[in-house]
């Protein structure tokens, strides 16, 4: 991998994606505040669009000067798909890491098309004061995934008897709990604080499910393998989301928890598994 390519230590993979999840944090919550910023000033919910308009056209400049990991650019698409399957069939773990994350983010998925209808409405009272502070409350939530991804970085160091497994697990609770509780209140402010708690937790999922994902399956086959899990559970999100107008929010935010909560059996049924073959 590009890691490796450059030339750094394998010990220090955790706290590459520690770092990747945290940069991906701050560049959001500055897109957050910029565009809580711009519709405020020019009064119009289409102004973040245009103001996107400008880092999306830089980024694309600058995309043309990176290298892409293209793989085995001989290997058929067909190909590609078969020795996907075959390498899912051979090993057990791959399946419970490949539907245990799937179903996390089918529920964080959910959670992002739910999290501003379910705090604007569930009191009417706090209902402007939620639609103007759209992009605040975003970028609160972005901060969070940053606390959670270096929260990962400070509990695995080199002398820490935290596994990558742990640190996932308590990130599957973390959400699960989150989400469960969130659906159950009845107050904005302590919706917004359990959504905080929410995001914490995505922070931490990301980087140690990187860090599991490189452990157990091979770099050539590894987005092939993982699609194979998300095509199905999307395709189902996406059905929900075409209805999910005729649900109530605390229903939504019901069945994201229940996604979590699955995640988190099957990772727990499994975790010893995983760490047969692995030390931290």
């Amino acid at each position: 991998c590009e890691h490796q390519n450059k030339g750094f230590h394998p010990s220090l993979m955790s706290s590459t994606f520690s770092k990747l999840t945290a940069g991906n944090g701050v560049v959001a919550v500055l897109a957050g505040l910029v565009a809580n910023a711009s519709t405020v000033y020019f009064s119009t919910p289409l102004a973040p669009f245009i103001v996107a308009c400008f880092p999306l056209t830089l980024v694309s400049l600058l995309s043309l000067t990176w290298s892409e990991n293209y793989g085995d650019s001989t290997v058929s698409v067909c190909s590609s798909l078969k020795r996907a399957w075959v390498y899912i069939c051979s090993d057990y773990r791959i399946v419970s890491i490949g539907f245990s994350q799937a179903l996390f983010e089918a529920g964080m998925y959910i959670f992002v098309f739910i999290w501003t209808p379910a705090l604007r409405d569930i009191d009417f009272v706090y209902t402007d004061l939620v639609q103007n502070n759209l992009g605040i409350i975003f970028a609160s939530f972005m901060t969070c995934t940053i606390v959670g991804s270096n929260l990962m970085e400070l509990c695995m160091g080199p002398k820490s008897s935290v596994s990558m497994y742990d640190f996932a697990m308590f990130a599957h609770l973390l959400a699960t709990f989150a989400l469960v509780y969130s659906s159950m209140t009845q107050d904005t402010y302590a919706m917004f604080a359990l959504f905080l708690v929410f995001e914490v937790a995505v922070g931490m999922f990301y980087p140690s499910y990187s860090m599991i994902k490189s452990k157990h399956i091979q770099e050539e086959v590894r987005s092939t393998v993982m699609n194979y899990f998300r095509i199905p559970l999307n395709a189902f999100v996406a059905i929900i989301l075409l209805r999910i107008s005729h649900f109530p929010s605390s229903f939504a935010l019901l069945m994201a928890s229940g996604m979590h909560l699955l995640a988190l059996l099957l990772f727990y049924k499994n975790m010893s598994l995983l760490k047969l073959t692995t030390e931290k």
